[in-house]
């Protein structure tokens, strides 16, 4: 197996839903609960893209961005959250260094968004 998604999600269903999907298509799933673990993990394991949710406990999420984008300029960055594609934090994410959104419905349309941009790489 190539490099590992890292799933950025502090809402135990839904880590378990991506690691279901995910693996039965054959990706690797690295999970992060909160903005401390994300910056371990992205930091000891190849990464080929990152998704993360908005609302993480108590974090800042545009600080996380930043950093993993610094980090990682390569590496897509998805935002998979339920906060409404017109909010002004998910405006501003996009506009510095979020590649994509999906709204925390589907997983299945995660991993169809995660493909692609495996895919453009």
């Amino acid at each position: 197996m190539g490099k590992a998604i890292l799933f950025i999600d502090g809402d135990k269903h839904w880590r378990e839903q991506a690691r279901n999907c995910f693996s039965a298509a054959g990706q690797k799933l690295v999970e992060a609960t909160n903005a401390e673990e994300a910056l371990q993990r992205s930091e000891f394991e190849p990464l080929s893209v990152i998704i993360m949710d908005l609302e993480l406990q108590g974090e800042k999420t545009f600080t996380l961005l930043q950093f993993l984008k610094a980090n990682n300029p390569d590496i897509p960055i998805l935002i998979f959250t339920a906060t409404p594609q017109d909010d002004p934090e998910v405006i501003k994410i996009l506009a510095h260094g979020g590649c994509d959104y999906v709204r925390k419905d589907s997983i299945e349309e995660l991993l169809v968004a995660a493909g692609t941009h495996l895919t453009a790489q």
